[in-house]
């Protein structure tokens, strides 16, 4: 057997290496530290979940949730991240991006933004600040801007306690049902309820990605109705059984099924495939 030198190195690993690339879709940019326009995003009780931010300077834009709003605001996201992801695909400004969703969602809907609202930030991060406040009483920051005179009226939100929610969490068993997308058919998540601790929600497949999230708002909404109109986890589920349409899926017939938690139901959303009953 011949020795094998230590020190030398086959030529085919001292070869430069090439990287091909890839056609990918355009994204504004993710991040930028010039001013910002901004605008709340609310739900259909006025509850502010985040905001969404544009600057052509550096021709970026996104969503920022209210850590306050909770899982709602995170999974709200989705929505707003995906019309950005379209509008740049189309050619527009982050700024007239902007002003394209403002216009395409009103209080109908489960989230939109709020009219006559945009405002300009210093950076991205002070809007960062701005989210992160959990007993945020004010709209604006001190040293904000108004993009508009007509909008130099401060604003105020008044954050209450807000309506009444099932719980996001229980340790007791639950029933489910699968959502799946209309067109492709592939699972977006599962909505389960457990009415011995009040608790109900949304489960985001975890394959499915921004789609899965963004249809989250759809059904959150549901379940939020459902409360407020004195409905049990139970029967807030099975409302959704018999008219089972919701935006990109739909709950899916002789679905219903039992776990041993809302963790397990999570688990299986994550793709874990864990055994349920």
């Amino acid at each position: 057997m011949t020795e094998l030198d230590p020190l030398h190195v086959p030529p085919r690993i001292t070869e430069p290496l090439r990287w091909e690339e890839v056609d990918s879709p355009p994204r504004y940019a993710g991040t930028t530290d010039k001013p910002v326009q901004y605008a709340p995003v609310v739900d259909r009780s006025g509850v502010v979940l985040g905001y969404v931010w544009a600057s052509d300077e550096d021709d970026a834009a996104g969503w920022q949730y209210r850590r306050a709003g909770g899982d709602e605001a995170f999974n709200m996201g989705a929505l707003w991240a995906t019309e950005f992801h379209e509008a740049k695909e189309q050619g527009l400004t982050p700024s007239a991006a902007l002003a394209k969703m403002t216009r395409a969602y009103g209080p109908e809907d489960p989230s939109h933004i709020v009219p006559e609202s945009v405002r300009q930030a210093p950076n991205l991060q002070a809007l960062k600040e701005l989210a992160a406040e959990s007993t945020e009483k004010r709209g604006l920051m001190s040293s904000e801007r108004p993009i508009n005179p007509r909008f130099a009226e401060d604003m105020h939100f008044n954050f209450v306690s807000g309506p009444p929610r099932y719980r996001s969490h229980t340790d007791k068993p639950v029933r489910y049902v699968t959502v799946a997308d209309k067109v492709s058919g592939a699972v977006l998540g599962y909505v389960w309820a457990g009415d011995e601790d009040d608790a109900a929600a949304w489960a985001p497949s975890q394959a499915a990605g921004a789609r899965a999230l963004a249809d989250g708002g759809h059904w959150h909404a549901r379940l939020q109705e459902a409360k407020e109109r004195g409905l049990s986890p139970s029967a807030a589920l099975s409302e959704m059984l018999s008219a089972p349409e919701g935006n990109r899926g739909r709950v899916l017939p002789d679905s219903l099924a039992v776990a041993p938690n809302a963790a397990t139901v999570k688990a299986l959303a994550a793709g874990d495939q864990p055994t349920v009953g």
